[in-house]
C-alpha cells in the first residue's frame, strides 16, 4: 500500500480467544470509497502463503473465523491512513467478549 511507510506499532499485545472487533478512523466515518484491510500471519511463520486477510466492512467490523491458538502478528491498512500492527495472543482460555479494537490515524 502506498501509505505503509507511515506505521504505528501498538506496544500491547491483544489477548482474544478469536480474532475479531473494529477498525476505527481516528479522524471520525470511514469515507466511502475507503475500504480498511486486516491481515495476519504467525509470528513463528514469514511465508506468504500462511497470510489471512479480512475486508473490514464499511462501519469497520471484521472478523477472520477459524484461528488456531497460537501468537500473530496483524497488520490494518487503508489507503490515506498510517498503517498499524502489532500483536495478537489467540487463546482458548481469554474471556469470550474481548475484542480487537484498532484504530487508525490519518496518513500524513
Amino acid at each position: 500500500m502506498a501509505s505503509d511507510h507511515m506505521i504505528v506499532e501498538l506496544q500491547d499485545e491483544f489477548h482474544v480467544r478469536t480474532i475479531g472487533g473494529r477498525v476505527r478512523s481516528a479522524v471520525g466515518d470511514w469515507p466511502e470509497e475507503v475500504v480498511p484491510a486486516m491481515e495476519i500471519r504467525p509470528v513463528r511463520r514469514s511465508d506468504a502463503a500462511s497470510t489471512t486477510a479480512a475486508v473490514v466492512s464499511p462501519d469497520g467490523v471484521f472478523e477472520i473465523r477459524n484461528v488456531p491458538p497460537g501468537k500473530y502478528c496483524f497488520r490494518t491498512m487503508a489507503l490515506g491512513w498510517q498503517t498499524v500492527i502489532g500483536t495478537i495472543l489467540v487463546d482458548p482460555k481469554a474471556p469470550h467478549e474481548r475484542r480487537l479494537l484498532i484504530e487508525m490515524p490519518l496518513g500524513q
